[in-house]
């Protein structure tokens, strides 16, 4: 995610990896082929924050494999817009989120995260924490896969705070 997307919706703090040690890589816990859309995670979510008010996350099916993401505050001009897909590992499911840039071109980097849904059903958020994985061998997709399937419930890999949202009812 681009340091200009993230100074702008710095307000929304853990909605989107605004905190120092987010983790991205080219690396993947489990290959986009084998990704599907779980259509509980479709859908518009509020994030609140009362010190800057909410953020609004909009998710939607693009092909049965991949989601449409869209972050920022409520009639913001240019949202956060981005294309994710996920990955089950030990009954965790992870999204790997890459932006949309206007100007066409496609990062080499993602950002990884938990996603789940609460009982509830709340949309919770968990970043990776880059230093988690800093003298570790993640130099490949399948290397990245094993420390992941290793510290699923290990604290320590995710940011120490967690981001919970209520999906929107139209």
């Amino acid at each position: 995610m681009s340091a200009r997307n993230l100074g702008r919706l710095a307000p929304a703090a853990l909605v989107l990896c605004v905190l120092a040690g987010c983790y991205e890589t080219e690396q993947e816990v489990g290959p986009r082929a084998d990704s599907k859309v779980d259509a509980r995670f479709v859908g518009d979510w509020e994030f609140p924050n009362p010190s800057a008010g909410s953020t609004i996350v909009r998710v939607r099916n693009i092909n049965n494999r991949e989601y449409y993401i869209e972050m920022g505050k409520v009639g913001e001009a240019n949202p956060y817009r981005g294309s994710a897909y996920t990955a089950a590992v030990n009954g965790a499911t992870f999204a790997h989120v890459r932006e949309l840039a206007a100007d066409g071109s496609i990062p080499a980097k993602h950002t990884l995260m938990r996603v789940a849904l609460t009982p509830e059903g709340r949309l919770k958020l968990r970043h990776f924490n880059g230093n988690f994985f800093q003298g570790k061998d993640v130099s490949t997709s399948a290397k990245l896969r094993a420390v992941v399937q290793q510290n699923v419930a290990n604290h320590a890999m995710y940011e120490p705070q967690t981001s919970t949202g209520a999906k929107l009812v139209k």
